[in-house]
Order: structure tokens, then C-alpha cells, then sequence
């Protein structure tokens, strides 16, 4: 009896504590074989697909516009909320919905522009002067 208890509770110790991390590291390990050693098949396919950049976009414009839309809706009220389930309903849709918004307008109006400033700025002159030589030997 003593034995299956403290299994079970030594189970429930490496559990609690190597859950998050073993997670995290095969996460890691996912990206780094697909990425790092070309090989992963069908997941470094899935993985490529330029659909994702859009989705991370969108979820890291929303991690930031979340906190400060949360701080200003929530935060700012004059009456304790009430807590009925069509009342939460309402406030989790509309602070999904809003979040997601500003979202967008951040990356229209922060995000992407700068993106674009930046590979303004560290734009390679060797692809021009490449393409010159290119040019130029086509004439000779």
C-alpha cells in the first residue's frame, strides 16, 4: 500500500516537475531538426507554409495590444462586474474581438511600416552591384 502511494506520488513529482520543460524541449527539438538539420518531412512542410508568419504576426501584435486594451476597458470601470454567464460571454467575445482589431492596426501602423524601414536600412548593396556586373557582362 505504502509503495503504490509513494509511486504514485513520486509519478505525480516528476510529472509536475519535468511537464513544462520536457514540453518545451521537444518543441525546441521540432524547430531545431526542421530547421538546423533540413530533415522533419511532412512538419517542416507544414511548418513552412508562409500562413504561419501571418498567424505569429497577428497572436504577437494581440500579445501587445491586449494588456493595454484590458488595462483601459476593465480597469477604468466605475461598477464591479457582474458575474452571470451571458454577462461574461459578452465581455470575453467583445475583448477578443477588440483585441484582434488593434491588433491589426498595429501591425498596419507600427509593425509593418517599421519591418519595412528596417530592411530599408540593412538592404545588401553586393545584390546591386551583382545584378550591375550581370548587366554589364551581358553587353560586353
Amino acid at each position: 500500500m505504502f509503495n503504490s502511494i509513494l509511486n504514485n506520488i513520486f509519478g505525480l513529482f516528476l510529472y509536475t516537475f519535468l511537464s513544462r520543460e520536457l514540453w518545451t524541449f521537444s518543441i525546441c527539438w521540432i524547430i531545431y531538426a526542421c530547421h538546423a538539420r533540413k530533415s522533419g518531412g511532412i512538419i517542416r512542410e507544414i511548418i513552412s507554409w508562409s500562413f504561419w508568419r501571418f498567424i505569429a504576426r497577428m497572436f504577437l501584435s494581440a500579445y501587445f495590444a491586449h494588456y493595454l486594451y484590458i488595462m483601459l476597458s476593465h480597469v477604468s470601470q466605475k461598477d464591479l462586474p457582474q458575474f452571470q454567464m451571458w454577462w461574461q460571454i459578452h465581455i470575453f467575445t467583445s475583448d477578443i474581438i477588440m483585441t484582434y482589431f488593434f491588433s491589426i492596426l498595429f501591425y498596419i501602423l507600427i509593425e509593418a511600416p517599421t519591418k519595412e524601414f528596417v530592411n530599408y536600412l540593412t538592404k545588401n548593396d553586393d545584390e546591386e552591384s551583382e545584378l550591375k556586373s550581370t548587366i554589364v557582362k551581358t553587353f560586353d
